[in-house]
């Protein structure tokens, strides 16, 4: 739109000034705004984002009448968004937002985005075989940047206003019918199997002391690989629950905030717990001697990496091994969620209360927690009948 211009002056010395064209008035006179006088090129630069930013949010001058999608989303809309979410999320939004442009192109204007494109975009979705879950979170960011477009008089009228996810198909529906629903949870048996195996393993340090803590706490991924010692009290046999972690490099990850408000908790743990955690963490203070020099120190992680001494094992790694481990033991559909899911019904046939599990997993309401409890506890209610009638009678 505009570019930044040097000048040299007696008084100053270099100075910065730009011009920036801003529409035109009603009489078709072009609207120029002049700044100058900046005795540094990134003031000028600051100055300058703002004025385009107010133009193309039609808060001043004249109105945006040929702003790109493609501009709007990720120089507008995204730099406000992203100051309210986590990173986690901007990295799924960001993947979103070049979906879009790629699907509707570079240069397509705002105003030409209509309902057809974005049913058509939907559909598309569907026909490649896409979740109705993920497409339907996808169409709640497409109304939010066509709302904010609308709010800011960007656009005359939201094309996203009767968009909804259309029917399942006839054949989806088959299909989903048709599908063999995979166990949500390990029974007791398969989960000493693959207990067993993963400690046999050639990679077992750390990996099977991170799926045993996965299991006996019901924790998630994220919350495993990001969890620090400072949060380990042995004294009071509890660990809190504080933050995540997301990335998939050693050099590159972001600690942050758990998923919810709920998922910063405190649980009990037990003994025997503690005693398997103290094991690894004579193996992990070997490996801190050994590269004392290189440790990293940022944070104090339970679960560090062996090649990178200090960092943490992040969720793609122990991703990766649990799905090993369970090929190996022939039992391919269990995946990390599978351990959070057990330890919910081992709890249950313990006779654990449906709060007190809910409490200690970091929600308040799951459907597929209470879904494994009512399963686990459906013989407690035959059970309840027949001591009611053995009361009643006696």
């Amino acid at each position: 739109m505009a570019r930044i211009h040097e000048r040299l002056t007696k008084t100053k010395g270099k100075t910065y000034w730009f011009i920036i064209d801003v529409g035109r008035d009603d009489t078709g006179k072009r609207i120029r705004i002049k700044r100058c006088g900046f005795t540094k090129k990134s003031d000028a630069k600051k100055a300058m984002a703002e004025i385009e930013s107010q133009y193309y949010a039609g808060k001043v001058f004249a109105k945006p009448k040929d702003i790109t999608f493609a501009y709007y989303v990720q120089e507008i809309w995204f730099k406000e968004y992203q100051h309210y979410t986590k990173i986690s999320t901007q990295k799924g939004i960001q993947y979103l937002l070049k979906a879009l442009i790629s699907f509707w192109g570079q240069d397509v204007k705002l105003k030409h985005i209509t309902s057809l494109n974005i049913q058509t975009y939907i559909q598309n979705m569907l026909d490649m075989g896409k979740k109705r879950k993920t497409i339907t979170k996808n169409l709640s960011y497409i109304k939010m940047i066509f709302k904010h477009a609308l709010k800011n008089n960007i656009i005359t009228n939201n094309p996203c206003e009767n968009i909804d996810l259309p029917k399942m198909t006839l054949v989806e529906k088959t299909k989903l019918l048709q599908q063999k629903p995979k166990p949500l949870y390990l029974e007791k048996e398969d989960l000493l199997t693959f207990l067993n195996e993963a400690k046999n393993d050639a990679y077992a340090y750390p990996y099977y002391y991170m799926v045993y803590f996965l299991i006996y706490t019901g924790a998630r991924l994220g919350e495993v690989c990001a969890m620090e010692w400072d949060n380990f009290n042995i004294k009071n046999k509890t660990i809190k629950i504080t933050q995540n972690i997301y990335g998939c490099s050693q050099k590159n990850y972001y600690v942050q905030t758990p998923k919810t408000k709920n998922s910063i908790r405190e649980i009990s743990i037990s003994q025997s717990f503690i005693d398997v955690m103290k094991e690894w963490r004579l193996i992990q203070n070997k490996q801190k001697i050994k590269n004392a020099n290189n440790w990293d120190r940022t944070y104090n992680f339970i679960f560090t990496s062996r090649y990178y001494p200090g960092k943490p094992i992040l969720t793609c790694n122990l991703y990766g091994f649990i799905k090993k481990i369970a090929k190996k033991i022939g039992l391919s559909w269990i995946h990390p969620h599978t351990f959070r899911h057990t330890h919910t019904s081992l709890l249950a046939a313990a006779g654990e209360s449906l709060e007190v599990i809910q409490d200690r997993l970091g929600h308040t309401n799951d459907s597929t927690t209470r879904q494994i409890y009512l399963h686990i506890t459906k013989s407690r209610k035959v059970d309840a009948a027949s001591k009611f009638d053995a009361y009643l009678n006696s």
